[in-house]
């Protein structure tokens, strides 16, 4: 059960925060001794990485005008400074960009707008380094600093940059950035993995979405706390509509979440005693399901899919999601979904499913 006064949150947040810093720290240590900054190979930006990190540099040809190549190649420059930063304990990885060919919208002489296609074309090879979890991060933050000011010496020769006061060397334009591999919902999924409350949270809870080792799991319910629109009460009268410690909807909603998991694990579906249709929810038993908490809700999900494209999502969506039938006169009708679940006495408490199951990716914990 989870308990939301404020005392014991800060208390549980600190203490989740100096555990997390003090293995980060010992991680870092055994991590970076073992950098590898082999010339023979090629280090490239993986998903893996991240999801935060320095966007160190990036490099492209200016060519010449009888089309030679002055100096190094993008690529040659970019393993370059891969090279120098990893002998400096710094992983860095190489990710190129590709230019697209797009069509752009130009006016002519007469104002009339035209398509046209744009004939620059720029590939890049960039340089990223680090695998920080927040943009926040200490350690992140410390990497930045001395990046802007490390003067690589591989760029000595080969390599062209423009000095000007507000970029003195060549690395001094470095900036943090997510991981240019990952979508949004990754992103997002990699911030609560590394939430120190959140990880409190979730951590000692039975079929946690820890557990689970997909790359996206299906959301099916969600149970919320109390919130309220205050339009014509004080802030004092909005405040004491949560102040009932006896009624703690967070923690009813985790306990409704709970409940619900356990059922859908079960090992044996419905039987007559327990429900008259005990025969339409024999298909919601032995399912793979899991729980998560955030600071607002509960959730349960079903499923460990290894991408969003993966065929088995079906089974669930066409198992949870509502029935529509046609009634005979142009009309639909739409059958919601919904499980029956032993509450209080044994008398059955009829949890609905979401109209809409959507995808959500796995925050995995960090270890």
């Amino acid at each position: 059960m989870r308990c939301f006064t404020s005392i014991v949150l800060t208390f549980v947040a600190i203490t989740a925060m100096s555990t997390l810093v003090r293995a980060e720290n010992k991680l870092l240590a055994k991590w970076t001794s073992k950098i590898e900054a082999d010339p023979s190979k090629t280090y490239t930006l993986d998903r893996a990485h991240g999801p935060w990190m320095v966007m160190v540099a990036s490099f492209h040809s200016t060519g010449s005008s009888d089309g030679k190549q002055l100096g190094k190649t993008p690529t040659e420059a970019a393993q370059g400074l891969v090279l120098e930063l990893r002998q400096a304990k710094i992983p860095a990885y190489l990710y190129e960009v590709k230019g697209k060919n797009e069509s752009v919208t130009a006016q002519d002489n007469l104002g009339r707008e035209q398509r046209m296609k744009n004939l620059r074309v720029v590939d890049a090879v960039c340089v990223v380094a680090g695998n920080y979890p927040a943009i926040d991060d200490n350690k992140a933050q410390q990497t930045l600093k001395f990046i802007k000011q490390y003067k690589p010496k591989c760029l000595e020769t080969g390599v062209d940059f423009v000095i000007s006061p507000g970029r003195p060397g060549p690395l001094s334009k470095a900036f943090l950035t997510p991981n240019p591999l990952l979508t949004h919902e990754e992103l997002e999924a990699a911030k609560q993995a590394a939430d120190p409350l959140l990880i409190t949270l979730n951590s000692g809870e039975q079929f946690s979405l820890y557990e689970n080792t997909g790359m996206c799991t299906l959301m099916i319910a969600k149970f919320s706390g109390k919130s309220i629109c205050v339009v014509n009460e004080t802030v004092e009268q909005a405040e004491s509509y949560f102040s009932n410690k006896e009624d703690n909807d967070l923690n009813q909603a985790a306990a409704t979440a709970s409940a619900l998991v356990r059922a859908l694990r079960s090992r044996e579906p419905l039987t007559e005693r327990d429900h008259p249709e005990f025969a339409k929810f024999a298909a919601f038993a032995k399912l793979d399901a899991y729980i998560w908490h955030d600071r607002m809700n509960s959730y349960v999900t079903v499923g460990s899919f290894s991408s969003p494209t993966d065929p088995e999502i079906k089974k669930y969506i066409d198992l949870f999601a509502p029935k529509t039938t046609a009634t005979g006169n142009g009309q639909k009708t739409s059958d919601f979904r919904y499980l029956p679940v032993k509450g209080p006495d044994n008398v059955p408490v009829y949890i609905p499913f979401e109209p809409v199951p959507q995808l959500m990716m796995v925050p995995h914990a960090k270890k």
